[in-house]
């Protein structure tokens, strides 16, 4: 089996040769904890990771990517599995399947929202770039980059795919109907992980297997900061971008055994819409409105007393 870390700086190439100010949406990623295959959620603001279901499928290697027209959650396994696209219940992580498309270690994928088109790229054991159907997993093939495409991520600023190779912590541009590559980034070592776009910050980040997370400025060459190190392996990657809760959305919130436990439910929001619930301005839920425009969540273990819950530009405090 291939070593979890890449370790050559040419493996690219030689492979295929806070209540102050709680914004309207606010900054989560989705990504996976590899250890037992578990979605978990990422404050941008905070960095808090906040697990949420298993996703009942062996995951490894794979990728991540939010279609913000439908808020679906897509994911494929990497190594290992099925070779196949899954769509992530947000709610409690479970993964449902497409469809397979057969083709092995596929370990990036992002959605471009300017075509409506899922893309995914191959790593390590074999390298190609793809168009996947969304309805039912199929592979398109576009072209081979003759590189690793550890990650995918879409920039809609630049109208740009970014891919990631790991081992030389690399950043290219993908071209969409060649596939080839042009390097936007020379960087240093990062391991196997994900990479998405951030449109509130403007920034690219990167989680990987070494338990890094970094961002990428392109205002800035590209300039990588390290946000934070020790998380446990991670891969996959997306940043859920949400359609805000709307001018009829109220909140409630309920404080239970002493303000130990808390509750927050949002209802009369724009239906099927992706939500942020924050306690305290800190720990924050990702959570989906239902048909109804209805969502809710819950803190448990908390110190005793008052709490304030937040989600879109409600605030309410028990």
């Amino acid at each position: 089996m291939k070593s979890t870390v890449v370790t050559s700086s040419l493996a690219c190439l030689l492979a295929g040769a806070l209540l102050a100010a709680i914004p309207a949406e606010a900054g989560i990623m989705y990504s996976v904890r590899e250890g037992d295959d578990t979605l978990v959620s990422i404050d941008t603001d905070t960095l808090q990771i906040t697990p949420i279901g298993p996703l009942g499928m062996q995951f490894k290697f794979g990728g991540l990517a939010w279609n913000s027209q439908t808020s679906t959650l897509f994911a494929v396994d990497g190594r290992d599995g099925r070779n196949a696209l899954w769509t992530i219940d947000t709610d409690t992580g479970h993964a449902s399947l497409v469809g397979i498309h057969g083709l092995p270690e596929m370990f990036g994928l992002t959605y471009d929202a300017s075509t409506d088109t899922l893309y995914a790229g191959q790593s390590t054991q074999a390298q190609g770039f793809y168009e996947l159907d969304q309805n039912n997993g199929t592979a398109t093939p576009i072209g081979n980059p003759q590189i690793n495409l550890d990650g995918l991520a879409y920039d809609p600023d630049e109208d740009m795919i970014v891919g990631a190779c790991a081992g030389p912590g690399d950043l290219y541009d993908i071209d969409r109907a060649t596939a080839v590559p042009t390097l936007l980034y020379n960087g240093d070592f990062f391991n196997n992980g994900g990479l998405t776009w951030d449109p509130e910050k403007k920034l690219l980040w990167f989680i990987d297997w070494s338990g890094n997370l970094y961002t990428f400025d392109p205002s800035n060459g590209y300039q990588r900061e390290t946000k934070a190190t020790g998380l446990g392996a991670h891969d996959g990657l997306a940043f859920v971008t949400g359609g805000g809760c709307g001018e009829k959305a109220k909140l409630k919130a309920k404080c239970l055994k002493n303000g130990t436990k808390v509750k927050g439910k949002l209802k009369k929001a724009n239906p099927n819409v992706q939500v942020t619930f924050r306690l305290d301005g800190g720990q924050a839920q990702a959570g989906q409105t239902n048909n109804k425009g209805k969502a809710k969540a819950k803190w448990k273990g908390q110190n005793p007393g008052g709490h304030t819950v937040t989600v879109c530009d409600l605030e309410e405090r028990c």
